[in-house]
């Protein structure tokens, strides 16, 4: 898209890259958000093949990871081997998100690991950069899009549920113009869900979309859209006399992500591939070559285990439920737990296990969690349709799905009511 509506993609890139200066410097950039953890750069090896190919050519390529300075400063012994296996210069940089954002996101804003990206369009050393997400496996030739972009193009992609954009991979000028606005940008344009960043709206999308208010969100509406702030801040940075050209190119080449979007797609004119990491049901699904991430019994370095959880935060073994158990309150009273949102399910397919286990542990009770409102509407319904006195379950009624004042309204249909009514199960008295 160009930013007001459904566009062709650029796809004469060769054609483009020929514009390029001739002794051009580029850098494939990839960025680490916080402190590292396993696994580290998990298809560095593809990349860095590919900037070797480059080099023999006798172009001027760097592998460049960005880290915040304080995380880059301490980085491990184990993580630096790695990038001086690979040959990649660590840029500390002294921040991730500029000071006195209008958005108010914080460091916890899921927009952060992205703003961290576009420090690569600071690296003025180089005549344009590639940046590539941890997740994207490189297969093909990404030369034509560098040399693009050091002819003044900045090169996106859309995202793999219609979005508008996608900051997987993007190619750009190294031209601090272009920084220069997205930190003006951060500072001037706050986020609301029914007029974006800025009130640059959604378009081509009629209104709200996954990651709007995240990174991929802000540097569309900064650089596509034409809401009246952005095109202020492009051209207070100079960047509306026409040096510097915006334009996307094909996901399914550029970017993969998922069959439904690339039906038919070649798999072997894939230059990147984003998603699926897993298979589905499309035989014709391209997949990543490297699937040894996905392999249940792959180790993870850092922590030694084979069927990893998390702690919030990085990889860990999982928890050990029956060395818990034998803790436990040996007469304890416990609750098997259901809950429902506005109208009953037409069936509960699994209950009879449930009442099995119940039987059997002689300490269970079966109970479903249902609002006062639903149930006045909805609570004869379920009592007919879910037999809920032949199975024994028990209703208790609470005061509401998601708690009064809450700060997240979304204006949009949202999932989080029928997981949030859950959270009352910690308040069943009794158990």
């Amino acid at each position: 898209n160009n930013g007001s509506h459904w566009s062709p993609c650029l796809t004469k890139v060769d054609a483009c890259a020929r514009a390029a200066p001739p002794t051009g410097r580029y850098a494939f950039v990839m960025s680490q958000y916080g402190p590292p953890d396993s696994p580290f750069l998990p298809y560095i090896v593809p990349l860095a093949q590919k900037a070797k190919d480059a080099r023999a050519t006798g172009a001027k390529v760097d592998i460049v990871l960005l880290m915040e300075r304080e995380f880059a400063e301490s980085l491990d012994d184990m993580y630096q081997d790695t990038l001086q296996e690979h040959s990649i210069k660590l840029v500390g940089v002294p921040f991730v998100l500029p000071s006195r954002m209008a958005h108010h996101a914080g460091d916890k804003w899921c927009g952060a690991k992205d703003f961290l990206k576009l420090h690569a369009l600071n690296l003025t050393g180089y005549d344009a950069v590639a940046v590539f997400d941890w997740g994207l496996e490189v297969w093909g030739d990404f030369m034509p899009a560098l040399r693009c972009a050091a002819a003044g193009w900045v090169l996106t992609v859309g995202g793999g549920q219609h979005e508008p954009m996608d900051l997987s991979f993007f190619a750009a000028p190294a031209d601090a113009r272009l920084f220069s606005a997205a930190i003006s940008f951060a500072k001037k344009a706050p986020f609301h869900e029914k007029t974006g960043w800025g009130k640059s709206g959604f378009v081509p999308k009629p209104g709200w979309y996954a990651d709007a208010d995240c990174g991929a969100g802000f540097v569309h509406a900064l650089f596509y859209q034409r809401g009246k702030l952005a095109e202020g801040i492009r051209s207070d940075a100079g960047l509306t006399d026409g040096s510097v050209r915006f334009a996307q190119l094909d996901l399914c080449e550029w970017s993969y992500q998922q069959v439904f979007l690339c039906p038919g797609f070649d798999c072997t004119k894939v230059r990147a591939h984003f998603k699926p990491n897993q298979p589905g049901s499309d035989p014709k699904e391209c997949m990543k070559r490297d699937r040894s991430m996905f392999d249940e019994a792959a180790p993870i370095v850092s922590t030694g285990c084979k069927r990893c959880c998390d702690d919030g935060w990085r990889h860990t073994p999982c928890f050990d439920v029956d060395a818990c158990a034998a803790e436990g309150p040996t007469d304890g009273r416990f609750a098997l737990v259901l809950a429902s949102i506005h109208a009953p399910p037409k069936s509960l397919p699994n209950i009879a296990s449930w009442r099995a286990f119940a039987d059997a542990s002689n300490r269970t009770d079966l109970v479903m969690i249902m609002t006062k409102t639903d149930f006045e509407t909805f609570g004869v319904i379920a009592e007919k349709r879910l037999q809920l006195k032949k199975w024994g379950i028990r209703i208790v009624l609470v005061d509401w799905a998601t708690p009064p004042g809450m700060l997240f309204q979304p204006t949009v249909s949202w999932c989080g009511p029928q997981d949030i009514v859950r959270l009352h199960a910690f308040a069943l008295e009794g158990h």
